[in-house]
C-alpha cells in the first residue's frame, strides 16, 4: 500500500490527463478504497440476536466479524453479564463462546467487547444481550425434575431414595432447596453437590421460605418453632418458640414472610391459646414486636409484604387492611366486600392489590382507593398476576359441565380468554417470568396431572402424573425467577 503522501501527488498528475467528470470519480473511488482500507473491523452478526428471549441454557455464543481478528485482544475484551465461566473457540472469522455449564435459566445476559469504547459511565460498550428460557422445577415419581419452559431439556435431578418435597430456586438460579425426609437440603441446579442443611429438626407441613437474597431459609420445626438456617455457615437461629407446641402455628399454612430486603420476618404467633397476631423480628430472632394485638380467633389468612417493603397487607375478620412496615396507619380497603381465603396480592410494582371477594375478581390501589371488580358470577377463583403486571390469570367454575377451567384477562377485566376446555383446574397459578408459559394442576377422576403451556393455550404438555399431587403451594420459587 503507498503512504497518503505519495497517492495525493499520483492522484494529481493521473487527474491532470483526464476529462473532468472522470477525474472527479476516479478520485472519488481512490478516496473510498483507502478510506475502506483504513476502517476498523465491524460485527457482521451475533447469535442469540440482539434481545431475543427463551434461548436454551445450553447456547453457545457467537460474534462474527467481517475480517480476521487478533484472536488474543477479541478474547481478553469478552465480557458477559452475569459472569459466566467458559472457554473460547474459532470458525474462521467467529468466535465461538463455550460456557463451562448451562446457563442460569430467566436471566438476560450482557454481551460486551471492548475496554476502549465506553459509554459516559465508563462502561465498556454492550455489543448484545440476551434472556435464557425459563425453567421449572417440579415432583415426578418421586424425584425433582427441571424443564424448560416449552416443555424441553427435562431432567431428573436427584437419585437418592427418600421423600422429596418442595424444590425451590435461590437467587441467581444457581443452587436449589429442597426437602428430603423431614431435612432441607440445597444442591446445584445441575443436581450435584446434594448436602443437608438441617439435621434431625423434623420439618413438618413442608412448611420452608427461602430469603429474597437467598442466604438464608426461615422452616417450621416439628415442635412449632419458627427458624432459621443460614445456608452457608449451617447456623441456625430460634425466631419463635409457640407456648404449647400442640397448639402452634402448625397446619396453618406457611406462617412466615420474610422481607424484601432479607432482614426481617413476619410470622404468625399464637398466644393464650386462640389469639394468632402478627410479628416481626430479625432474621437474627432479635427485635421481635407485634404489629397487630388480638387478631385472630377462628382462622388465618396470610399476610404479605409490598414489593418496596413499605407496607404489609393483612385479613382480619373476611377484609383486607394495610398498614405501614411497622403497624402504624392501618386501614381497611375492601369495604364491605368479604374476602374468600388467602388469594390476595400486590402487583409487581406495589401499586394495586389483587384479591377475591364474594367469589370474583377485584382490584384496589395500596392506598384503599379505586376499588373495581373485574369478574361477575361469583364462580371465580385463584387470581395471580403476570410478571410484567398486565395480566391476570384466574379459573372459571361451570358446575353444569364440571369443570373449573383457566382463563386470561387484562387489568380492567376485559378481553377475557379460556385457555382450558372442560378441566378441572386447581389453585397454584403461575406465570413463568418473562409471562411466556403457565403452570397448573388439574384433577382427572383419581388422577393429578401438572402441566405447563404456552399463555394463548397452545403447546400443552402434562409434566407430571400421578394418584397423589405434591405438597405445592402457589409460590414464585417453582419458575426460575
Amino acid at each position: 500500500m503507498l503512504d497518503l503522501k505519495y497517492q495525493k501527488i499520483s492522484s494529481i498528475r493521473v487527474v491532470s490527463r483526464l476529462p473532468h467528470s472522470l477525474s472527479i470519480l476516479f478520485a472519488l473511488t481512490l478516496f473510498v478504497s483507502i478510506r475502506a482500507g483504513a476502517q476498523p473491523p465491524e460485527i457482521v452478526s451475533i447469535s442469540p440476536s440482539k434481545g431475543a428471549i427463551g434461548i436454551k441454557t445450553d447456547t453457545l455464543i457467537r460474534i462474527t466479524f467481517n475480517k480476521e481478528m487478533d484472536k488474543k485482544s477479541v478474547e481478553d475484551n469478552f465480557t458477559i453479564e452475569p459472569r459466566a465461566q467458559g472457554g473460547f473457540g474459532w470458525e474462521g472469522n467467529t468466535l465461538i463462546f463455550h460456557p463451562e455449564r448451562d446457563l442460569a435459566p430467566s436471566t438476560t445476559y450482557t454481551i460486551s467487547l471492548g475496554t476502549v469504547v465506553k459509554d459516559i459511565q465508563d462502561k465498556p460498550l454492550a455489543i448484545s444481550y440476551f434472556a435464557t428460557i425459563d425453567q421449572l422445577l417440579y415432583i415426578d415419581r418421586k424425584d425433582i425434575w427441571i424443564a424448560n419452559g416449552d416443555g424441553s431439556g427435562r431432567r431428573n435431578l436427584t437419585k437418592k431414595e427418600g421423600n422429596y418435597f418442595r424444590p425451590m430456586w435461590l437467587k441467581g438460579k444457581e443452587r436449589i432447596v429442597f426437602e428430603l425426609d423431614s431435612d432441607l437440603w440445597i444442591m446445584n441446579r445441575d443436581g450435584s453437590d446434594q448436602r443437608p442443611l438441617t439435621t434431625g429438626k423434623a420439618i413438618v407441613s413442608h412448611e420452608f421460605l427461602p430469603s429474597p437474597d437467598g442466604k438464608k431459609v426461615a422452616f417450621l420445626s416439628k415442635n412449632g418453632e419458627v427458624r432459621v438456617v443460614d445456608i452457608e455457615e449451617g447456623v441456625e437461629a430460634k425466631i419463635f418458640s409457640p407456648e404449647d407446641p400442640k397448639k402452634s402455628n402448625l397446619g396453618l399454612g406457611c406462617p412466615f414472610v420474610w422481607s424484601p430486603e432479607s432482614t426481617y420476618l413476619l410470622y404468625n404467633r399464637l398466644s393464650k391459646g386462640k389469639i394468632l397476631d402478627i410479628w416481626m423480628v430479625s432474621s437474627e430472632g432479635k427485635e421481635a414486636k407485634p404489629l397487630t394485638k388480638n387478631r385472630w380467633e377462628s382462622n388465618d389468612w396470610g399476610f404479605r409484604f409490598s414489593p418496596d417493603g413499605r407496607k404489609i397487607a393483612y385479613e382480619v375478620g373476611g377484609s383486607l387492611y394495610i398498614m405501614d412496615r411497622d403497624g402504624s396507619n392501618k386501614k381497611k380497603v375492601t369495604g364491605d366486600l368479604e374476602l374468600n381465603e388467602d388469594k390476595f396480592s400486590f402487583s409487581p410494582d406495589g401499586i394495586k392489590i389483587l384479591f377475591l371477594g364474594n367469589y370474583n375478581i377485584w382490584t384496589v390501589n395500596s392506598d384503599g382507593s379505586n376499588l373495581r371488580q373485574l369478574t361477575e358470577g361469583s364462580n371465580s377463583n385463584y387470581p395471580s398476576w403476570s410478571g410484567d403486571g398486565k395480566r391476570i390469570i384466574l379459573t372459571k367454575l361451570d358446575e353444569e359441565e364440571n369443570a373449573n377451567d383457566l382463563w386470561m384477562m387484562d387489568l380492567e377485566g376485559e378481553n377475557q380468554v379460556a385457555l382450558t376446555r372442560g378441566k378441572i383446574v386447581l389453585e397454584d397459578l403461575e406465570f413463568s417470568p418473562h409471562g411466556r408459559y403457565l403452570a397448573f394442576w388439574t384433577i382427572e377422576g383419581r388422577e393429578y396431572h401438572f402441566w405447563i403451556m404456552n399463555i394463548d393455550g397452545t403447546g400443552v404438555q402434562i409434566l407430571s402424573s400421578g394418584k397423589e399431587r405434591p405438597p405445592e403451594r402457589s409460590n414464585p420459587y417453582l419458575w426460575s425467577h
